[in-house]
């Protein structure tokens, strides 16, 4: 009786569990840490090495690997350790390559961002009161070598976890009570228009409301930089979509496409003035139905609920981010302690009772400086009272 036999074979290669890797956002001074594997696929016994990009050099990162660098059947993934640590504000996009024993190339990419505005680290700030303190001359933040608490564990950079975002359906499950205190100063001071439903209304408007902000505050016009980046000539060549021969889908991935050349536009912008906008990706603004046919456009067999899952957190994230850099770059940059002095009625007598005396200064601080400019935004940054990081601190001034 005859069998017949039926095989597939491919070419072995090395695969990643995530596309990319985005380091939590940190102060200076402190390490951020992420976890993920090296998958093996169709390799023997194989030695994973690595190499950074020559224009990456002088990006401080470091790769460990915990549990070596050898793949095999017997192993089929191996964890790895990528560190980021800074003294200076730095962010950062680079690309680690990882080799095989012969010419294969597989590269991930990093981003990472470090610095002390409370604009830029307040994640880190308010969700780890308990791992940090205030100490020296001048005062800098240290996290702690030791906690006294068993529940709550080690430091964050301590932890071999990888980072990801709550597993939560709709802007419903993210915390809104920032984005609340945040559209109200808006509203009052910056916005032509009321911001009432953050942030599908930045979305709908095709983030008009985030260029009104920014004409308000630079008189600059950033929806005219956004509209000058080029137009994709021939969006579909490069869609691999199941339903690229229908009119509507055709318009609909145009239109897509247009969206994200104006939103790679208003990114370029912002980073050219000052914005460390490293982790925050043009497709990041698009509306839920537009960022999964995006998905599909780039991977036929992704589901809708794995989209669900990453853009949530991904969009409220990016909205919140490039908001918060543009009072910084726009509006913080400018509020220095030579210029807030000249201002009418910023006399030391005036100033004496509001802030008081910080040491054997009497003079306000720059964080301070910061609470009188915007009080409903330091409240919307700091609603657990760290207040005393910007009170205390003379290294955190990088506003």
């Amino acid at each position: 009786m005859p069998l017949r036999l039926k095989g597939q074979g491919t070419v072995p290669k090395l695969v990643f569990d995530r596309k990319e890797i985005v380091l939590p956002i940190v102060p200076l001074g402190i390490r951020s840490r992420c976890l993920f594997y090296i998958k093996n696929d169709g390799y023997e016994s194989l030695e994973v090495k690595y190499r950074l990009s020559t224009q990456n050099i002088k990006i401080p990162l470091s790769i460990n690997f915990p549990e070596g660098q050898q793949l095999g059947i017997t192993k089929p993934k191996i964890p790895v350790e990528i560190f980021f640590l800074s003294a200076k504000p730095i962010s950062f996009c680079a690309k680690i390559e990882f080799l095989d024993n012969e010419t294969g190339s597989y590269t991930l990419p990093v981003s990472g961002t470090t610095e002390n505005c409370i604009l830029t680290c307040h994640h880190y700030l308010q969700h780890n009161v308990d791992f940090y303190t205030l100490e020296g001359d001048p005062v800098q933040l240290h996290e702690k070598e030791d906690n006294s608490n068993p529940d709550i564990g080690a430091a964050p950079s301590n932890k071999t976890n990888s980072v990801s975002h709550q597993s939560v359906a709709g802007y419903g499950g993210q915390d809104m009570s920032q984005a609340e205190f945040l559209v109200r100063c808006m509203n009052v001071t910056v916005l032509k228009n009321q911001l009432e439903d953050f942030p599908r209304d930045l979305i709908s408007s095709g983030g008009r409301y985030l260029t009104d902000m920014i004409m308000f505050l630079s008189g600059k016009d950033a929806s005219a930089k956004s509209a000058a980046a080029p137009r994709v000539e021939n969006a579909q060549s490069s869609m691999r979509s199941s339903d690229r021969g229908t009119k509507q889908k055709s318009r609909e991935m145009l239109n897509i496409q247009r969206l994200l050349q104006n939103y790679k536009g208003l990114l370029e912008f912002l980073k050219q003035n000052g914005a460390l906008l490293s982790s925050v990706r043009p497709e990041h603004f698009l509306s839920n139905e537009q960022y999964f046919r995006y998905q599909q456009s780039l991977n036929a067999g992704v589901s809708r609920r794995q989209c669900d899952k990453a853009f949530y957190p991904k969009s409220m994230e990016a909205w919140m981010t490039c908001i918060l850099q543009t009072i910084k770059i726009f509006l913080l940059n400018r509020v220095t302690y030579k210029m807030f002095k000249t201002l009418p009625g910023m006399t030391e007598e005036i100033d004496q009772p509001v802030s008081g005396p910080i040491g054997d200064e009497a003079s306000p601080e720059p964080e301070v400086m910061e609470k009188r400019v915007c009080p409903e935004l330091q409240a919307a940054l700091d609603p657990k009272g760290l207040g005393s990081v910007g009170e205390h601190s003379s290294n955190l001034q990088h506003c």
